[in-house]
């Protein structure tokens, strides 16, 4: 095989009928960068998700159409959320592709019977226990860790950044039943068949009554809580058979079941794994369980497994309508703080709580990927290197970067380190690149100071930055300006004298030149002029001046220390939108934050700087 003859090509899907999921999330994620890759999104044409994917430039194939099936017979990997049939509903296709299994949510239960069943190539976890459940040597799966990862699920990273973000709203969403949701129409497709006697079974009479409660009623008239009802997907054929009163909303089917999530405060739910999205955001939830022994007894495509609801779940387990009323008017009461046990609960569920689930599954991807492409031709991987590297894509320069390290095959060694670093610190992976650069003896101690001093640089640690820029023998004009700026920092004045004498004016900018003379007015404590400097001349900088020089840092900064932080927002506002990921932009937030009480907040940004 040779890497140019294989069309990168990743087929991603959710349902047939509804997008919203993981295969969403992580579409988005690769089209952000990856632009490499050639990727697209299976969805129906009549399903409420196509117009708002197509206006985001999603890349969609209608489902079951023979440009899916050629698709798919030329990609390398499907991605989604769902499994058998629904991704593959064709026959005799030639199948040279690999799937990976994106889940749905976590799994809680014993779905061995079914799992089983699934072909895939490479499935998702979440927290450790489920993980264990999966692999360990007693379990009654046929996969191992080969197949089985333990990543986090690609919209967990959109409920890391929004789990501040919820007002005064109730979510109910209980999960479907197998035995009274209706058979499919057909196999190759979600639709399912209407069962007439739906309006007869406990579940939609117990669900009924509680959205018709008077305790409910007079929560949203005295405490102005909204209550969303919102159907599984596979009984959202019964939502008129319900009684809904005007003081309950029905959820848009337009908006994505994961917005509902992030706008809510609490979760009523019965056996839903979507408790585990509102536990990663640290929302509390009710498990109603009015039917726990027949739902245990086969309602559903599973049987109890690891978790135990009254010991690991996120909240309290009720079986009474009253019980449950009273539970609810105590947390709305509260303000929706959530209480341990349940916070130990979830502080030991998941394997990791921030917003790297894409990027560790992307990872996954491009090994099961590589791993179909023998005989790897390293001249086609070293060009595309190159163009990682002018594009600044990151991770897929990683991952090239590195092939080509570990290769053995004698190429410049020293490029090839210098992308693979520069690839880990447009990451913000500081510790993993320190550590490369520990490990290589084959590196000079000035090219070790080098890129010590610019991580350190970077992460705003001046002292330890200025420490190795002093043993270089030789500074460029780059490099000058650095150690410029960390003098600033601190404040040393005389250093910064020192520096700027033997600058050589013609090599730099007039930006460059403006900034030089704001960071010594900075050094000097003079930051009224430099305020002046920097507002005069700011909207002459080109973008790759003002990401790389940062005068809007400096400008939020100069009013933080003056304690007008409606400007200093505006400044910080400003840097967003030319590089949201850049460690000094998050310390600024996070020291803002910290200005305004905003210790949550605080905290966020710098886990975000070391994650």
């Amino acid at each position: 095989f040779n890497i140019n003859r294989i069309q990168d090509v990743w087929l991603f899907m959710d349902r047939d009928d509804k997008a919203g999921d993981n295969a969403e999330f992580l579409y988005e994620y690769v089209k952000s960068f990856d632009t490499d890759k050639t990727i697209y999104f299976v969805l129906d044409e009549k399903s409420v998700d196509w117009i708002r994917l197509k206006d985001k430039g999603f890349n969609l194939i209608r489902h079951g159409t023979l440009e899916h099936k050629r698709v798919l017979e030329e990609c390398s990997l499907v991605i989604s959320s769902q499994t058998n049939r629904l991704i593959e509903p064709f026959e005799n296709i030639e199948k040279k592709y690999k799937i990976v299994f994106l889940q749905h949510g976590v799994i809680k239960d014993d779905l061995s019977n079914w799992l089983n069943t699934v072909d895939m190539n490479l499935m998702l976890t979440s927290s450790r226990d489920e993980y264990e459940s999966i692999v360990s040597d007693h379990s009654p799966y046929k996969y191992g860790d080969k197949e089985i990862k333990l990543t986090g699920l690609p919209r967990f990273d959109s409920l890391y950044v929004n789990k501040n973000n919820n007002k005064n709203q109730v979510l109910i969403m209980f999960t479907w039943r197998r035995g009274i949701a209706g058979g499919f129409v057909t196999r190759l497709k979600s639709e399912r068949e209407f069962n007439h006697d739906f309006m007869d079974s406990d579940y939609y009479n117990y669900i009924n009554n509680l959205i018709n409660s008077d305790g409910i009623k007079r929560l949203v008239a005295e405490k102005d809580t909204k209550f969303i009802f919102c159907p599984h997907p596979n009984m959202i054929n019964y939502l008129d058979c319900f009684d809904i009163p005007d003081y309950i909303e029905i959820a848009d089917e337009t908006k994505r079941i994961h917005d509902l999530i992030n706008d809510s405060s609490m979760l009523i739910t019965d056996y839903s794994s979507i408790a585990f999205d509102f536990a990663y955001q640290s929302k509390p939830v009710i498990y109603y369980q009015f039917d726990k022994e027949i739902f245990a007894n086969g309602e559903h495509t599973y049987t109890p497994g690891y978790f135990s609801y009254d010991n690991d779940g996120f909240g309290p387990v009720i079986s009474l309508e009253k019980d449950l009323v009273l539970n609810i008017k105590e947390i709305v009461n509260d303000n929706f703080t959530m209480v341990d046990p349940y916070i130990s609960r979830i502080n030991k569920t998941f394997a990791f709580n921030d917003c790297n689930n894409c990027n560790r599954v992307y990872n996954h991807l491009l090994e099961l990927d590589s791993s179909q492409k023998e005989n790897i031709n390293f001249e086609g991987l070293e060009k595309r290197s190159y163009l990682s590297n002018a594009k600044k894509g990151w991770q897929i320069l990683e991952f090239r970067a590195k092939n080509i390290l570990e290769s053995g095959i004698k190429y410049d060694e020293d490029l090839y380190s210098k992308y693979y670093i520069e690839s880990l610190i447009g990451q913000n992976k500081f510790t993993e690149a320190l550590e490369f650069i520990n490990s290589d003896l084959n590196f000079e101690v000035k090219t070790k100071s080098y890129w010590k001093a610019k991580i350190y640089y970077v992460i705003a640690d001046y002292k330890e930055a200025i420490k190795y820029f002093e043993l270089l023998p030789v500074l460029n004009k780059d490099d000058t300006l650095f150690l410029l700026r960390c003098y600033a920092e601190l404040g040393e004045s005389e250093s910064f004298e020192n520096i700027k004498q033997i600058v050589k004016k013609t090599l730099y900018s007039n930006e460059q030149l403006v900034m030089i003379d704001s960071w010594e007015n900075q050094a000097f404590g003079r930051l009224e002029q430099a305020r002046k400097l920097l507002e005069k001349n700011i909207y002459k900088f080109n973008e790759q001046e003002l990401q790389s020089l940062q005068p809007h840092l400096l400008l939020a900064y100069i009013f933080r220390v003056k304690l007008d932080y409606d400007r200093a927002a505006f400044y910080l506002s400003e840097f967003e939108k030319i590089d949201k990921n850049a460690p000094r932009f998050l310390i600024e937030i996070a020291r803002f934050s910290f200005d305004q009480e905003n210790y949550i907040k605080c905290l966020n940004q710098y886990e975000r700087v070391v994650s």
